[in-house]
């Protein structure tokens, strides 16, 4: 370490801040929002769990069930989101990460669009109208379970599938890299 900070403040006259600067195991530490990942004897760059942890609060900021805003304003404000993180992000080489991420989203959105539904009679007449059958319209719309729990289900999935969300332009993380 002390080598390496001689060479940085002599040598390059830049300045070294001592808490932040360790020594250690790519694996135990993070930079810029990246972490490292040794796999076999090779480090792989992936993104920080507090950097993915950010961006899930965000995303539920803007998807918050309660800020009355409409769906297209939503997808307005996570497409910016997921633009300048998505390409902020682009040198990771997990690429899991990002698919689950992509779930969540859409997880996310279709809770919230049974959350604006309210009533189960709403509810029932809309997932008609998207196209669910009436037998797995009637068994979503009368659940007592809640509306994170319903967006995994088979009518809201079938409903609301991965293509509608890319109709709107919403685009995916995956989709970046």
């Amino acid at each position: 370490m002390k080598s390496v900070k001689d060479f940085i403040e002599k040598k390059l006259k830049l300045k070294v801040n001592d808490k932040k600067s360790k020594v250690d195991e790519p694996a135990n530490r993070k930079f810029l929002g990246y972490s490292f990942l040794k796999r076999s004897q090779r480090v792989l760059i992936r993104i920080a769990s507090i950097s993915i942890a950010k961006f899930k609060d965000k995303v539920r900021q803007i998807t918050f069930p309660t800020r009355r805003r409409g769906f297209l304003t939503i997808i307005k404000e996570l497409t910016l989101l997921i633009g300048g993180w998505g390409n902020y992000f682009s040198l990771t080489q997990t690429k899991s990460s990002l698919k689950d991420l992509d779930g969540w989203i859409r997880h996310r959105l279709r809770s919230y669009i049974w959350q604006q539904w309210r009533k189960s009679k709403t509810r029932y007449r809309m997932l008609i109208k998207f196209g669910v059958s009436e037998n797995l319209a009637r068994q979503a719309a009368g659940t007592g379970r809640g509306a994170w729990w319903v967006s995994k289900s088979l009518a809201l999935t079938m409903a609301f599938p991965i293509q509608y969300f890319d109709k709107f332009g919403l685009p995916r993380l995956m989709g970046k890299i």
